[in-house]
């Protein structure tokens, strides 16, 4: 029988393992289960930390970057992945992403995590040097952004918490001394109400950039 006439009868009576037929139904991709994306999130991060540790910060960058895309993607929970150090893989058991990104100067990264500037300082505040905090007015966020409660601005938050080196920083930078938080208070008003160790030089500094004390609540 030749090869021609064995394939004509043959057609039809033979299937190849694993081929499916063309009008069966498409198979289903499942999602990855959100534990599992979870901890893949996890390793990006510690190892853009392991980065840092060996001052490799664009690689570093690059995997924060990565592992912020699939948060934003996958519509997860970024506090519980970006904080606290309980149950995280190593190194992030000893610090978290933010914190290593401060530990080791990288700025660039200290802002990629929180997604801006303005975002950056509302979340570091007054956790950290004044260094840093100047890192990240140089890197663009606003002195005039509300990064505290009651819609206080670095000046207010500093002037309320008796920080006469942080106050000077923010009014070197242009802050306002007529600005007021959500209750009407100026940074003159809150330092003398709270009356913190450094306070009369805050009122000194706030005076001299010409606060007034007669407008110094609303």
């Amino acid at each position: 029988m030749s090869r021609k006439s064995w394939h004509s009868q043959q057609q039809g009576h033979i299937r190849l393992e694993g081929k499916r037929p063309s009008d069966g139904p498409p198979r289903k991709i499942s999602p990855a289960p959100k534990a599992a994306l979870e901890e893949g999130i996890l390793q990006l991060l510690a190892s853009a930390a392991e980065m840092q540790q060996h001052q490799d910060l664009d690689s570093a960058l690059q995997l924060y970057q990565a592992a912020m895309e699939k948060v934003r993607e996958n519509g997860l929970n970024r506090k519980r992945l970006f904080t606290g150090t309980n149950k995280k893989p190593p190194p992030l058991s000893s610090r978290t992403p933010l914190e290593w990104c401060l530990h080791v100067g990288d700025i660039a990264s200290a802002i990629c995590l929180p997604g801006s500037p303005n975002a950056a300082l509302t979340e570091l505040r007054t956790t950290v040097s004044l260094e840093r905090v100047e890192q990240v007015l140089d890197a663009g966020a606003d002195v005039e952004h509300r990064i505290g409660p009651y819609g206080r601005t670095l000046l207010l938050q500093e002037a309320a918490e008796g920080r006469h080196a942080s106050v000077r920083l923010a009014l070197d930078r242009g802050a306002s001394v007529h600005c007021m938080d959500d209750n009407g208070d100026t940074a003159l008003a809150l330092s003398l109400s709270y009356q913190k160790p450094q306070a009369d030089l805050i009122v000194a500094d706030l005076l001299e950039a010409g606060a007034d004390l007669n407008t110094r609540n609303g």
